[in-house]
């Protein structure tokens, strides 16, 4: 693909230093060095701007015309590659005719850099935009990028216009004061030095993003907060951070077992940080926030539109094991953990004290027990549930450890995405045979497995708490334990399995619904459970009079037998498979 560029004087060393080095890699470069520097200062919108930019639009119009029916790509010379970007440009394209990069995320997009499609369409576009820059062209103020977005807007005007992924295609996209207030999005293939004035601090733009990508060495790396020389927390009570993330799937009945059995096992209030999809903002869920709120110190949530995901990541499916929605389900959820992960670490930068403790739970657990005291924990280690470690893999939905582990685990789309999936889905020998399907699968519990133990290579204990994933509203899966619920399909060992006999007899005391036909592994209904007594939705006259822990004290009790048949709705095996 032919990258074309045009720059004047001023800005020849980035050209030399930092474009041409970053882009002939990848793309032949036509570089046009216009040698009249009109604009005396080089500075935005002041004396000769709108002449330079009225010249720029001309060689996008002549380029277009010497590469009709190609895809050129177009670009300012205060640029610079720092990941293949060819491929992800020509694919993303498709039937749209120009494809421009945001000027910020969300926002109108920006002249600075956009991928063509060369016809009499795109020639038309550059056509208008040169003419009405020259009625303008003496006069200070703005260049083309403001008469583009204006024509691009009108209504009689017909042009498909894609806006480039920001997160790929980056700028700062704001005013900023100090470098470190940038946020370098781990997908950056692309980075334009704008919304600074001078020369001077382009450069330190651009030095400070190149050093930032250096650093994370691999694609599904992070900068280590260690690394940022951060100071300890030096009070003997441990600084800890709750995170939790994706959607709020009856957080109503969640929040309960989070409250009594994870924050208050705490030694200290510790701080929130939530991040959902926009489409879990209601009242009730803010409600339940609020009520968490109360039992932790600093609080910090986000509600957020789910990204865009690449078509070809979608499709990574290619022996995974069974779920309703294909890989989409796990990569919306590993985004938003990433995104947790972000506020996570900004919080740190910000405060200037590390978390010696980091907690990620998926907000739709309900825990069956109290977490283990913190304090006869080492958090040089990585600790994990010692159940549900479907297909031999590693529990995926609740863990802890310090805020450096804890960053690179959060982490783990990147890492699926751009190395486990392509070097491990075909891959016999990291794969876990499956007796039901004759065939070697995969799941979110296996790669997990190989990222933590054999790419990030951390120390992991087991922890005692266990939990279940709330499904049909109030009913939670009990825990899975191979020797305890593993039959002829999946088998009856798993290495990483230890069986917690004190949740498993109480288990015994709540009412058992079939979840999978001929399967030993069931569903409880937890408003039997304690924690969730004075829930406002619990049927007395349905679930017993007495809480679990009563029952349980009550050895005269006569022990539940059979299925009720009397329950909200009939659970349904298709709607609760995923393994």
């Amino acid at each position: 693909m032919k990258l074309y560029c045009f720059f004047t004087p001023s800005h020849k060393k980035f050209y030399s230093d930092w474009f041409k080095p970053s882009a002939s890699k990848e793309y032949e470069i036509i570089p046009k060095e216009y040698g009249n520097q009109i604009s005396k200062t080089a500075k935005y919108a002041e004396d000769g701007w709108r002449e330079t930019q009225y010249n720029k639009v001309l060689h996008w119009k002549k380029a277009v015309e010497d590469n009709m029916g190609d895809l050129i790509l177009c670009s300012d010379v205060d640029i610079q590659f720092l990941d293949k970007s060819k491929d992800f440009l020509a694919n993303i394209i498709k039937e749209n005719d120009i494809g421009f990069q945001q000027n910020q995320k969300g926002g109108p997009i920006c002249s600075g850099f956009f991928v063509c499609r060369c016809s009499l369409k795109t020639h038309n576009f550059f056509d208008i935009v040169s003419k009405r820059l020259k009625q303008i062209m003496h006069k200070p103020g703005g260049g083309e990028q403001y008469e583009m977005q204006k024509l691009i807007g009108e209504p009689w005007y017909d042009l498909n216009v894609l806006k480039l992924s920001h997160d790929k295609i980056w700028n700062p996209g704001k005013n900023y004061k100090d470098l470190k207030e940038l946020f370098v999005p781990e997908d950056i293939l692309v980075h334009h030095a704008n919304w600074t004035e001078g020369l001077d601090n382009k450069m330190k733009q651009l030095e400070y993003v190149k050093s930032i990508h250096v650093q994370r060495k691999a694609p599904w790396k992070r900068v280590s907060i260690s690394n940022l020389k951060l100071p300890k927390n030096k009070n003997s009570i441990p600084k800890i951070a709750f995170c939790t993330s994706s959607l709020l799937r009856d957080f109503d009945v969640s929040s309960y077992s989070i409250i009594s059995r994870v924050l208050q096992a705490l030694p200290c209030k510790p701080d929130f940080i939530g991040h959902f999809p926009t489409q879990s903002k209601n009242s009730s869920n803010e409600k339940d926030l609020q009520k968490i709120k109360s039992f932790c110190d600093n609080f910090y949530v986000k509600f957020e539109k789910d990204p865009e995901i690449e078509e070809e990541y979608k499709d990574m499916t290619v022996n995974m094991s069974i779920q309703r929605h294909g890989a989409i389900g796990n990569l919306y959820q590993w985004l938003s953990m990433r995104s947790c992960s972000q506020m996570l670490e900004r919080l740190e930068k910000k405060n200037g004290v590390r978390y010696d403790w980091v907690i990620w739970s998926r907000p739709d657990l309900h825990f069956f027990n109290t977490l283990d005291n913190i304090l006869n924990l080492d958090n040089k280690f990585m600790y994990f549930p010692a159940h549900d470690n479907h297909l031999q893999g590693l529990y995926d939905r609740f863990c802890m450890g310090n805020s450096d582990n804890m960053l690179e685990r959060m982490n783990i789309y990147n890492y699926f995405t751009k190395k486990w999936y392509n070097e491990t889905h075909n891959n016999k020998k990291l794969l876990t045979w499956n007796k039901y399907r004759e065939a070697y699968v995969w799941n979110p519990e296996l790669c997990l497995k190989h990222y933590i133990k054999k790419e990030l290579k951390f120390k992991n204990k087991k922890l005692n708490i266990c939990s279940g994933k709330i499904r049909e509203r109030f009913f939670a899966r009990v825990p899975f334990w191979y020797s305890i619920y593993g039959t002829e399909r999946t088998g009856f060992k798993c290495e990483d399995d230890l069986v917690n006999y004190e949740v498993l007899n109480k288990l015994n005391y709540f009412t058992p619904y079939k979840v999978f036909q001929d399967s030993p592994w069931y569903a409880v209904n937890v408003l039997e459970d304690t924690v969730l007594w004075n829930h406002p939705s619990r049927l007395s006259n349905l679930y017993g009079n007495e809480p679990i822990e009563s029952v349980m004290n009550n050895f005269s009790a006569p022990k539940k037998e059979g299925f009720l048949k009397k329950i909200l709705n009939k659970m349904e095996e298709k709607s609760l498979r995923e393994y």
